[in-house]
């Protein structure tokens, strides 16, 4: 790996970029969501940062990048834990990373702690459940689902199977008895769907998967949740209720009120999250739908143009909007 790569992470890091991409000979980094191309060096050209791309490549991983057009996986540079998309692009290589944060953010800081509290009693009761947590690309998603799991094995002994593409985070429970088993699609599992299957046979307490992105990974997330296993998982859409609207969709319309059905009986939160600048860097708020029986009610109904208004009501049971969340998380700093 080459030394200006190196000094590139380090740098990036200490200034509180979250994403650099390199593409020709540019250099880009993000920070505040902000992106900014870097002044480039006295020998920066196409074929350097070629070189940069490909000494990230192990042999696997080049064969993967050969076969189809792109890779992902993690490194680690020092301490700074990084998730990197190698991509073929129409004037060669380039690279897509993510500088993950060093330390989750507690669930106080994410002013999460009434929906740890519903979480550890589905666990406590073996009632299993299906949790989303949804947002844009960049919006933390990943951060959250580590946060709410690592809570979740501090506070009692617990297994949890994690499905990854690839690991990004590493778990350490101060408790001494937890345990975390970790699998990274492409190396110890092939797809998603495949690897929560797999899980059932592993009997965790807490399944975390990576990302829900067809049908088939939702079927067998549900499947899961049915089985008494509390399955935390990401979906790309932008706000709680789409979330319903993003899983119905990933069936053909004959097979969606069966799915609906089956989705009010095991959704138990859906945690849809956005960054808002503050001056301490970005922060994350959130609408939180909680499934109450008249959120149930709604989800097997397909009535999902009423669950903004069960929300905004629904305050005593946990439910915030985007807005609400704003506003008190700005009274508190």
């Amino acid at each position: 790996m080459k030394e200006a790569f190196i000094e590139l992470i380090r740098s990036s890091a200490k200034l509180g970029a979250s994403d650099i991409h390199i593409v020709n000979e540019k250099i880009y980094h993000r920070i505040q969501g902000i992106l900014t191309a870097l002044p480039s060096a006295g020998d920066a050209s196409s074929s350097t940062n070629r070189e940069i791309i490909i000494g990230l490549l192990d042999d696997e991983e080049a064969k993967i990048l050969q076969a189809h057009g792109a890779v992902d996986f993690a490194l680690t540079i020092d301490d700074i834990r990084l998730r990197v998309n190698v991509y073929k692009e129409d004037k060669g290589l380039a690279a897509a990373i993510r500088i993950l944060p060093k330390e989750f953010p507690s669930i106080e800081e994410l002013h999460l702690e009434r929906i740890i509290q519903r979480l550890n009693s589905a666990l406590q009761q073996r009632t299993g459940g299906l949790v989303l947590v949804t947002g844009t690309t960049g919006s933390g998603k990943s951060t959250t689902l580590a946060s709410l799991t690592d809570c979740l094995l501090r506070q009692q002994p617990r297994h949890a199977v994690t499905l990854e593409d690839p690991i990004e985070y590493i778990f350490i429970p101060d408790n001494g008895n937890s345990l975390i088993s970790r699998r990274e699609l492409g190396r110890d599992f092939f797809d998603f769907s495949a690897g929560i299957r797999q899980s059932l046979r592993e009997m965790p307490d807490i399944l975390l998967v990576g990302e829900i992105r067809d049908e088939e990974t939702m079927t067998a997330a549900m499947r899961a949740a049915e089985s008494g296993i509390l399955v935390l998982a990401s979906l790309h859409t932008g706000s709680a209720p789409g979330a319903v609207e993003r899983v119905a969709g990933f069936y053909p319309p004959e097979r969606q009120p069966v799915i609906l059905q089956q989705l009010s009986q095991v959704l138990t939160t859906v945690i849809a999250q956005r960054l808002i600048s503050a001056a301490d860097g970005r922060r994350a708020v959130h609408e939180i739908l909680t499934a109450t029986p008249a959120v149930r009610n709604l989800i097997r109904t397909g009535s999902t143009a009423q669950l903004m208004s069960a929300i905004i009501a629904g305050g005593n049971d946990d439910m915030i909007t985007f807005e609400r969340s704003a506003e008190q998380y700005l009274r508190k700093v």
